[in-house]
């Protein structure tokens, strides 16, 4: 996929909605590494959502379960 290449080239020129868009095919496809990376400087609650989904694909229940309240509690804040 086009897209997916960009972001190792040139991320930054893409929009925030189609990173987090990316981010989230990346955590389907099980590539966390790449997720952690694209996701390092994003403190929105979306951004959060998706890292604690990755703990969940780790098997970190109890961290995730934390970390989604919070994502969802930042994202009633954000909108």
């Amino acid at each position: 996929m086009w897209a997916l290449e960009k972001l190792d080239t040139d991320r930054s020129a893409m929009p925030e909605h189609l990173r987090l868009q990316l981010a989230e095919a990346l955590l389907h496809r099980g590539e966390s590494t790449r997720i952690a990376a694209l996701l390092a400087s994003d403190e929105s609650g979306t951004a959060d959502a998706l890292r604690a989904a990755l703990q969940v694909q780790q098997g970190r229940w109890i961290e995730a379960q934390a970390a989604f309240e919070a994502a969802f509690k930042k994202r009633q804040a954000e909108t």
